[in-house]
């Protein structure tokens, strides 16, 4: 779970994945210095991830001098993201921000049918298998924040000795 409430749900929890706060930091830093972005709107998911992911981008955004426009949220059934995609296409924002994970492809789709142009960012729950089967096309150009895995690292080559030796595999 990438919510940042894990990190204090009690002795026997641990984390094994940077809290989305982290993913919305970053990938808020990257709109506001490489892509010059000042102006967001934000689509996410009614669900705690979403909402997570949500607040810390806009805080991280707001943070850096770029102004949130406007937040729309979407629930996990929700196929036509139209009348939420209006508002944003009025607020007429930089980049979008989209924390979702669930229909966020078909989000984007309908997005790119509307002529939204704004480019759309958002944090590593992008990276699903639906998404680039719903969005199709409509993927190409999306930007998102993922953790980096160096395979060359030396505590991953240490991982994976140990592993294999423990394993065999």
């Amino acid at each position: 779970a990438s919510t940042p409430k894990i990190t204090d749900a009690g002795d026997y929890i641990f984390r094994n994945t940077p809290s989305g706060d982290a993913y919305s930091y970053y990938i808020a830093e990257f709109a506001y210095n490489n892509l010059s972005a000042r102006k967001a709107s934000v689509l996410y998911l009614n669900l705690d991830n979403g909402i997570d992911f949500k607040d810390a981008f806009m805080k991280s955004f707001s943070e850096l001098g770029g102004t949130i426009l406007g937040a729309e949220s979407y629930e996990p059934i929700q196929a036509d993201f139209r009348a939420q995609l209006t508002k944003i296409k009025d607020q007429n924002p930089d980049v979008i921000f989209l924390a979702g994970q669930i229909n966020h492809g078909l989000a984007v789709k309908q997005a790119r049918e509307m002529n939204i142009l704004a480019q759309i960012i958002g944090p590593t729950t992008i990276e699903t298998p639906d998404f680039i089967t719903s969005a199709g096309q409509a993927a190409e150009g999306v930007i998102y924040s993922a953790p980096e895995f160096n395979k060359n690292d030396p505590s991953i080559k240490a991982f994976e000795e140990k592993y294999k030796a423990k394993y065999n595999k």
